[in-house]
């Protein structure tokens, strides 16, 4: 019997399926640490370095695209700005105040200023309406709409209302130059009309296109939305 159950032993340790198992598992040991997780440690590495990578690229990219759309926004002001000064360069208005002065009529006074803007200012896409009015006469004002801007009768009213005493404040101090001012929701660029002595005749507000200002911005960080 011993013989028997030694013989018996001996033949379980030789059956195929126990070496089998053994091997399998032994295998998917040296897989999983030869294979199986260097692959995985690659995997991850590349994965990191590729994400930054694109970070870095993305970056970049944002960062040009800010710098071309705040030059841009910076030309079409420079532009707003040469385009106010024909207001104090061409004679235009103070010929006209000069004839109210010598007697002519306000009436004339106010016509003469409104062709002027609508020449100069009302065909302008930076610009939605220009107001004008006299320092001796503030109440008076004259102005251009540009409709096709967006321009409408009722942002005379909203000058008068809510941005005229504001505008006038920092227009004392301005002299020979430009301002941006901010008053009932809408942005001008403030000039004054000085006379030959530089005092200041009249003042000048262009209501600005900010949809066409900073149409370049649109995009730049994935919106569309922004706030002046």
């Amino acid at each position: 019997m011993k013989g028997n159950k030694g013989k018996t032993a001996q033949d379980n340790n030789n059956k195929p399926g126990v070496k089998s198992g053994s091997f399998q598992r032994e295998l998917m040991r040296k897989l999983l640490v030869g294979w199986y997780i260097p692959l995985i440690a690659i995997f991850v590495i590349v994965s990191i370095m590729t994400t930054w990578t694109l970070s870095k690229q993305t970056i970049r990219v944002v960062r040009s695209s800010a710098k071309y759309a705040a030059s841009t926004v910076q030309l079409r002001l420079e532009d707003l700005v040469t385009a106010s000064k024909e207001a104090s360069y061409n004679p235009t208005i103070m010929d006209a105040y000069q004839n109210y002065k010598n007697g002519g009529t306000i009436c004339n006074l106010k016509n003469d200023a409104k062709i002027f803007l609508k020449q100069q200012y009302a065909y302008n896409d930076s610009c939605e309406a220009a107001v004008l009015y006299f320092k001796d006469n503030p109440e008076n004002l004259c102005y251009a709409l540009n409709y096709s801007m967006g321009g409408k009768f009722s942002d005379v009213s909203v000058f008068r209302q809510e941005s005229q005493q504001r505008i006038d404040r920092i227009a004392e101090n301005l002299r020979t130059d430009t301002a941006l001012v901010y008053g009932g929701d809408k942005l001008y660029l403030v000039r004054n009309i000085l006379d030959s002595r530089f005092n200041t005749v009249a003042v000048l507000s262009l209501q600005i296109n900010t949809d066409k200002l900073f149409e370049s911005m649109d995009g730049t960080w994935g919106e569309e939305d922004y706030q002046v």
